[in-house]
């Protein structure tokens, strides 16, 4: 399984120490847009599950932005996905997670993320638990406590 992703989960899973939760995935690119941003920040995350892909289609990317009125990091990230048909985008983003929807594609946030790892044992549910309850207090991800609840809830049941 291959993911495309935005700045936002990397991010987040980064200020939380939880990076090891994309061992789910074989690999996870990055459009340049988005490895900028990360680098821009001192943020770039030093895995090897993370590479660089340069997009084909600016055509797209530029049509991707109007369309849904979103970011060029954004929308470099759902077209990379398209290009090379990888169904899964990691992204946080509300507007995103909708415009990628609208393009066939999975959006998968921080939360899901942290919640697949534990589903395939990279992580017991305790230490589950305490990643999501980590991006609450520790992550810049802004996440209601009754997301957290249900997130918690999902897991107790898992």
């Amino acid at each position: 399984m291959k993911a495309i992703s935005d700045t936002g989960p990397l991010i987040h899973l980064n200020e939380i120490n939880s990076l090891s939760s994309l061992k789910i995935f074989q690999e996870v690119f990055v459009p340049p847009e988005v490895a900028k941003e990360l680098q821009n920040m001192n943020r770039f995350p030093g895995i090897k599950q993370v590479q660089l892909k340069q997009n084909k289609s600016i055509d797209k990317i530029a049509l991707i932005a109007e369309k849904f009125d979103i970011s060029l990091a954004e929308s470099q990230a759902i077209a990379l996905a398209k290009e090379l048909h990888i169904e899964n985008l990691l992204t946080d983003d509300l507007d995103a997670r909708d415009a990628a929807k609208a393009v066939a594609l999975t959006p998968v946030g921080t939360i899901g993320i942290i919640i697949a790892s534990c589903k395939k044992k990279i992580i017991s549910k305790t230490e589950c638990v305490n990643r999501i309850r980590n991006l609450q207090t520790n992550s810049s991800l802004f996440v209601t406590s009754e997301l957290i609840a249900y997130a918690i809830d999902k897991i107790n049941k898992m």
